[in-house]
């Protein structure tokens, strides 16, 4: 799990670095922490 979450954090990083969309990242990670704690 740990491992996952850190891989994910990772690519978001990544994207945001790379100049990706912000709010689509700050969704994405939202919509992870939803799913780990239902």
């Amino acid at each position: 799990m740990a491992a996952a979450a850190r891989s994910d954090h990772a690519r978001i990083y990544g994207e945001h670095l790379l100049g990706g969309v912000r709010e689509e990242s700050l969704a994405e990670q939202q919509m992870r922490n939803m799913r780990r704690w239902a």
